[in-house]
């Protein structure tokens, strides 16, 4: 699903080069739940924002389900993040003044979805996360655990191969975090594809594949 062959990334500035990324190989096959880790500054999120094609200024090569993404200009790019990747991100990204629906919802507006199957489908995205009783709520009347729940209905609402998650767990409490993993546990079982970056030991027991970056070069990649 994704193939990734000596890839580099270097941030610069006027005044300094650094090396985010160095010679990247990797392979992740579809299905697989695999856990990104690694010391802060080791270039985990750096790695995740390339696969999820929010990053396309970098060398070597990177192809999901077979498309070189460097080969695609940005409309296409936009296209594949919309259709094939589910985004989740630590700190929810939801949009304060719009309800959980409406938060579910917006994926399918930018897919041009007619109103009324745009509304089925983020309710029967917001049910399988065990929220379809609080689909008119407003972020702030929910828990941490909850957006976080919303924010994977969203990720999944357009049924990407893909899901990228990064840190999903950190905001949360030993429970809600639980409850989290168990919904991602869930999603692979039904075959989605999940990477996600973690420093949280916890985290990784339900991961089946653990990545280790150190400075920019993969050290470990072992199946658990």
């Amino acid at each position: 699903m994704i193939s990734i062959k000596n890839l580099n990334k270097i941030y610069t500035n006027e005044q300094i080069s650094v090396h985010v990324l160095k010679d990247i190989n990797l392979q992740i096959s579809r299905g697989e739940f695999i856990a990104i880790t690694g010391s802060s500054g080791s270039g985990k999120s750096t790695l995740m924002n390339i696969m999820g094609g929010l990053d396309s200024n970098f060398t070597g090569f990177y192809a999901l389900n077979d498309v070189d993404v460097l080969s695609l200009d940005d409309k296409k790019i936009s296209f594949i993040r919309n259709n094939s990747i589910g985004f989740v991100f630590q700190s929810f990204n939801l949009l304060k003044n719009i309800t959980a629906i409406k938060n579910v919802e917006l994926p399918l507006i930018y897919a041009k979805v007619s109103k009324r199957e745009r509304s089925s489908r983020a309710f029967l995205a917001l049910k399988s996360v065990g929220l379809e009783e609080r689909i008119n709520h407003f972020p702030n009347q929910l828990s941490g655990g909850q957006n976080q729940r919303v924010a994977i209905a969203r990720a999944i609402v357009n049924n990407p191969d893909l899901i990228l998650a990064d840190e999903p767990t950190g905001n949360l409490d030993s429970v809600s975090e639980e409850e989290i993993m168990n919904i991602f546990l869930k999603l692979n079982k039904m075959g989605k594809t999940i990477v996600l970056v973690t420093h949280n030991e916890e985290v990784l027991k339900f991961c089946k594949r653990r990545i280790v970056l150190k400075d920019g070069i993969i050290i470990r990649d072992e199946m658990r």
